[in-house]
């Protein structure tokens, strides 16, 4: 199973997912800001980072460009859940280094399928074989 860091601002967004991911067998750290799901992210060197692009103090695209910059290629598969809909919205996350935009409230097989797709070292985004109604960077 993966390690995954849920960070999301909304108390009952980052709990719901934390409980979801902990019955699937996912071992799950969280975070409710910016600041605090980089260090996380940094520290812990999740597989998967599933992150709301609103965070305070330092925004989901802020911290996908650093883990980007920090981590290069051994960087955790970034999947951006927002509430956030649009073309804009979607193409910032991408350019920002997420591999994966859900929009909230997001279908559990959605994630589920990203999950099971994801290996102990991730791999790009282009190699995993997912659903095609689920948008991957690759393509944009």
């Amino acid at each position: 199973m993966a390690r995954v860091l849920v960070a999301d601002n909304c108390p009952d967004t980052l709990h719901s997912w934390a409980l979801l991911l902990r019955l699937w067998n996912h071992t799950v750290t969280t975070a409710d800001d910016g600041p605090s799901a980089l260090v996380a992210a940094l520290s812990g060197r999740p597989d998967v980072v599933l992150m709301d692009l609103a965070l305070r103090d330092l925004d989901g695209l802020a911290v996908a460009r650093r883990l980007r910059e920090k981590l290069g290629p051994h960087r955790p598969l970034l999947v951006a859940a927002t509430g956030f809909e649009g073309d804009r919205y979607r193409r910032a996350a991408f350019a920002a280094g997420f591999d994966f935009f859900l929009i909230k409230p997001a279908e559990a097989d959605l994630l589920r399928s990203i999950l099971a797709a994801t290996p102990a070292e991730p791999l790009p985004a282009w190699a995993h074989p997912y659903p095609a109604d689920l948008i991957p960077c690759a393509g944009n």
